[in-house]
Parts: C-alpha cells; structure tokens; sequence
C-alpha cells in the first residue's frame, strides 16, 4: 500500500479479505488476504458517486460506504 494518498486506513477485516477506500481515486479496493489470491488487490467499487470516508460491513455481508462530499468538476480539479 505504498505510494496511495489519502487511504483511510480503517479496513474491515472479513474471512479472506479486506476492503478499503480510496478518497483520491474515490473507489473502493480489495486486497485477497488468505486462498489462492493472497496479496492480490483488485477495485471492488469504482467511480463512486462522491468522495468516500469510511467503510463499514454489515451483518448480512454487505456494505455500507459514507460519502462526505458529492463529486463535481471543481472538487476534481482542486483534489487532483
């Protein structure tokens, strides 16, 4: 995880991975934790509707992601 600024570290940690958010690139991430793909990161949601800032899962497996700001072309442009 080196090199991703602005990662809110708070992962939520499930049986083989964890997820993250991504405020810059405002996406949600995977990285494989146990089975055949350990160490493997992939984009779990992308292209989020606003800048995410927090990730919590829920009891059913689910998630829920908190968007602290709608994305717009001004905020990408002072973000970037």
């Amino acid at each position: 995880m080196h090199n991703w600024p602005l990662m809110n570290m708070q992962t939520q940690v499930l049986t083989q991975h964890c997820c993250y958010i991504d405020f810059l690139r405002v996406r949600c991430q995977r990285l494989w934790l146990q089975g055949e793909r350990t160490g493997e990161l992939e984009v779990f949601i992308d292209n989020l509707p606003g800048y995410p800032d927090n990730v919590r899962s829920t009891q059913r497996g689910t998630f829920w992601i908190g968007l602290v700001a709608v994305r717009n072309v001004f905020r990408s442009i002072l973000i970037a």
